[in-house]
């Protein structure tokens, strides 16, 4: 899965972003809040002002987007994703968002195999 779950982490555009934030299935930890959407397997990271300068969202950024490179699967692969990041987000580790970023898709791939089926 290499190379061909990076390109997949391409950014939501902001009309995309919003769209998954306010009607997507969500789920949260104390530093973070995942919001999901069935799609083409996009993310959005959005990070707190109150984490600290541009420097300091950019790291805990960064540190997302490796997590999510790690943890990638077909189930990602099929939601848009939004995750926020709160201002706490600054002490978590890079082996904290490998363990917490699948247990944050738990409930919202539960969420959404519980509504309404699609089938002929």
């Amino acid at each position: 899965q290499g190379p061909c779950a990076l390109r997949r982490l391409n950014g939501l555009p902001k009309a995309d972003f919003e769209q998954v934030f306010t009607r997507g299935a969500s789920a949260r930890e104390h530093f973070c809040r995942m919001h999901c959407l069935p799609g083409s397997g996009r993310v959005g990271i959005g990070v707190a002002r109150a984490l600290g300068n541009h420097p300091r969202r950019n790291r805990t950024r960064r540190r997302i987007r490796e997590a999510l490179r790690i943890v990638w699967n077909d189930q990602w692969a099929q939601c848009d994703t939004v995750l926020i990041a709160r201002a706490s987000a600054d002490q978590v580790t890079l082996s904290q968002w490998i363990q917490v970023l699948p247990r944050l898709m738990e409930p919202v791939q539960s969420s959404r195999s519980d509504g309404p089926s699609a089938s002929s």
